[in-house]
């Protein structure tokens, strides 16, 4: 092989790789404006709660009093606090 044809088969190798390189940049720049294929994510739908009445409330209100009462029962019965002097 003379140089003159080496150069030029070098020279066709590093165009071919600055080709996917190119292409591999176009890619990650998308990844990183996070818009795939040109399109702008869209933005997942927000849902609302039912309003709830005075007496649904009140009752959820009794139901989590009686359980913070149980389970504080339940703490003391297993290990008293100790309180720093």
């Amino acid at each position: 092989m003379n140089q003159e044809l080496l150069r030029e088969l070098a020279k066709k190798g590093a165009q071919a790789e600055l080709i996917m390189l190119r292409q591999r940049i176009a890619e990650l720049e998308a990844i990183i404006e996070d818009k795939p294929n040109g399109k702008t994510p869209v933005a997942p739908a927000i849902r609302s709660r039912r309003p709830m009445s005075a007496a649904a409330r009140k009752a959820i209100g009794v139901r989590m009093r009686k359980f913070w009462a149980e389970r504080r029962a339940a703490g003391q019965k297993k290990s008293p606090r100790t309180t720093k002097s």
